[in-house]
């Protein structure tokens, strides 16, 4: 810009020239001046990394940008203390702090509510439940060092028995079977369980091992016994071509007469017709009415009487023992109880003792002792037909004790009396 000098000496116009030179002068000075401070303030800054500088000359703007796309933790200078956050360095630091001795310090004695504790380092756990979390253990499997390089099987596929070398059951196979050594394949196969012996400890042969069939009738028939299975099968005999019976007696052939009277007997006369009282005698050749020689309006002859004895507060179903006295021997014409009953007469004590498991459904055996039975409604008489000899067989001297046992079957607690009406036979 050109340095003017106005003289004193310039008109009034010029002087207006020089004003009008000069303010175009001082125009010129800001506008260059701008543009300078601009270029200069731009040539001046330097942006850095992650820093971007844009100066626009037409709007007399210049903009400053942080991109944070740039930075790294490689940009970025760690302090001592305040180290980045790294999932690499947290799970380091979590792997040198959970270690053996924390784990034990944790004093877990039970998880409560937990079904387990997961430890975790990386992609590898590990659990802690109240069946596996005992610090001895853990201490000791510690000690052994490094388990990666053990060798451990990890997991093992399905295997089958048959699978085994030494084992062979690929026959037929069921219930009850076990393993037996088979010399001649030098391997184990499945087998009943057969060959248990006594003492020991040995298993013998259950009943649970054998079972039993049968087949439709054929032939001759048969019976046999799978010793593999431990099945019994009986095939029963046909017998279709042979006559059968329907039960009816009148369906019988050859069957035998049947005598409707005793004149029916071959050695029986009775064409004279006996009169009351008398018997059959014995003439010689046939037995024949005739009188009594012993009969007739006698001396000694007993009349009938009763002997009676209580079982006293007998409950429902219980049995009591008890003795009635009557006569060494007798014959015995009814019994008569109090309340429903099951009555049985006795020779003696002994047997009473014998009989008393049997059944009220089972028939005492010939021979054991029983005199007399009877089952009855409340305060029901039963007379006995035909009439029943009794006697007493105590050891030693007969009495004129009669033992019986009396079972209430009244529904409720009673007391129960037994009466026997009887004739004494015996002085």
């Amino acid at each position: 810009m050109t340095l003017r000098n106005v003289p004193i000496t310039y008109t009034l116009d010029q002087q207006r020239q020089v004003i009008n030179n000069l303010a175009g002068d001082v125009n010129d000075i800001d506008v260059n001046f701008n543009e300078k401070v601009d270029d200069r303030i731009n040539s001046l800054v330097s942006a850095g990394n992650g820093i971007a500088s844009v100066y626009d000359d037409t709007n007399n703007t210049y903009t400053l940008s942080i991109d944070f796309t740039e930075f790294t933790t490689t940009n970025l200078t760690e302090g001592v203390n305040g180290l980045f956050y790294t999932s690499a360095r947290a799970i380091g630091e979590i792997d040198s702090r959970v270690n053996k001795t924390f784990v034990n310090n944790l004093l877990v004695t039970e998880l409560g509510e937990l079904e387990e504790i997961n430890l975790r380092s990386g992609a590898t756990s590990a659990q802690i439940t109240p069946t596996n979390y005992t610090p001895a253990n853990w201490n000791t499997a510690y000690s052994w060092g490094d388990h990666s390089q053990a060798g451990y099987v990890t997991s093992v596929g399905a295997i089958a028995l048959n699978d085994i070398t030494d084992v062979n059951v690929t026959g037929v196979v069921t219930d009850g079977h076990v393993l037996k050594w088979d010399g001649t394949s030098s391997r184990w196969i499945a087998a009943p369980d057969l060959s248990g012996g006594g003492g020991g400890g040995g298993g013998g042969i259950s009943l649970t091992d054998l079972s039993a069939s049968s087949n439709s009738a054929s032939g001759g028939g048969s019976f046999s016994y799978n010793n593999v299975s431990g099945l019994f099968t009986y095939t029963p005999p046909d017998l279709s071509s042979f006559s059968t019976f329907s039960g009816d007696w009148s369906d019988l052939t050859n069957k035998p007469s049947i005598p409707s009277g005793i004149n029916d007997l071959g050695d029986v006369d009775t064409t004279t017709a006996p009169a009351v009282g008398e018997i059959l005698k014995w003439d010689g050749s046939n037995w024949v009415p005739g009188t009594d020689a012993t009969g007739g309006a006698s001396t000694g002859l007993s009349s009938r009487t009763t002997g009676a004895a209580t079982a006293s507060g007998l409950a429902d179903a219980a049995a009591a023992d008890i003795t009635i006295t009557a006569a060494k021997a007798f014959s015995l014409l009814k019994i008569q109880t109090t309340h429903a009953s099951w009555v049985t007469l006795y020779t003696d004590t002994t047997s009473r003792t014998n009989d008393v498991s049997r059944l009220e459904t089972t028939d005492p055996l010939p021979g054991s002792g029983v005199i007399a039975e009877i089952i009855t409604d409340d305060g029901a008489t039963q007379i006995i037909t035909p009439g029943t000899i009794g006697w007493n067989n105590d050891p030693g001297a007969p009495t004129t004790n009669i033992y019986a046992k009396v079972v209430n079957k009244s529904g409720n607690t009673a007391d129960v009396t037994v009466t026997l009406t009887y004739v004494q036979i015996e002085a």
